[in-house]
């Protein structure tokens, strides 16, 4: 409530506060608590998306790393769909993501920060997704001195692909898992090709989200999936992320 004392207003009526400083007259807008509080809602709501996007992923992609995952990846799953996916600018409402497009920041991300990937892919793989077929391309793997040191127990490895496609439906992330023939250290293997025609899968993946993961599976013998890979030694990551709008 606001009272007139020798001409001029003091105190509040409605949103706006009068008072008198030096003599001078002034008329101040109360602040929009709405505002604020609609601003916390959102970025709540978006931070709680994200947090469920990498709950949900985060489970595959670390069942495919053998559980010799470090737990700060899933910080960087979140710190990605806070960022790039569930924001106020609508990032995937682009219009380029008609068809299948990487998410920004998402390419070669590595499980944990001891997976040193390119100590064993040399270089690493190549990953094209057109026409709803993904198309890995790995270079040929010769392991040299390697093989002296951290792969002395090491004596056969495959190569592996794992998929994840995640629908938003903040429950469920699908999974599909594709390995090479397996090599010899001592040989190592040729150049290989891995296609996915994503219109055969079961469910067929047409739109939404998409993981492609890669990495090298070690064993003492033949007999895989007897693996070696630890946390120290896991050569695991993601490649990238794709997205599509639903039609």
């Amino acid at each position: 409530m606001a009272v007139e004392i020798k001409g001029k207003l003091r105190g509040r009526i409605g949103n706006v506060v009068y008072r008198v400083v030096n003599g001078k007259q002034f008329a101040q807008s109360l602040p929009s608590r709405k505002r604020k509080k609609r601003k916390a809602t959102m970025h709540n709501r978006h931070f709680a998306k994200a947090s469920t996007f990498g709950s949900c992923v985060y489970g595959p992609i670390k069942r495919f790393g053998l559980n010799a995952v470090d737990y700060s990846f899933y910080h960087k799953l979140v710190s990605i769909g806070k960022k790039q996916i569930f924001n106020e600018h609508a990032l995937l409402e682009h219009e380029k993501y008609h068809d299948w497009n990487l998410i920004p920041d998402t390419d070669y991300l590595e499980i944990n920060p001891k997976s040193d990937v390119n100590r064993y892919f040399g270089v690493l793989p190549n990953l094209i997704v057109d026409n709803n077929e993904i198309v890995v391309q790995v270079e040929a793997i010769k392991f040299g001195n390697y093989k002296k040191l951290a792969l002395k127990d090491a004596n056969n490895f495959q190569i592996c692909i794992s998929l994840v496609h995640y629908t938003f439906d903040e429950v469920y992330a699908g999974t599909y898992l594709y390995k090479s023939d397996v090599f010899t250290t001592f040989k190592g293997s040729d150049g290989i090709e891995f296609r996915i025609d994503l219109d055969t899968l079961e469910p067929p993946v047409k739109n939404m989200l998409i993981i492609v993961c890669y990495g090298l599976f070690f064993s003492p013998t033949n007999e895989i999936p007897h693996y070696l890979n630890t946390k120290d030694f896991n050569p695991i990551g993601v490649l990238g992320m794709y997205y599509k709008k639903q039609e």
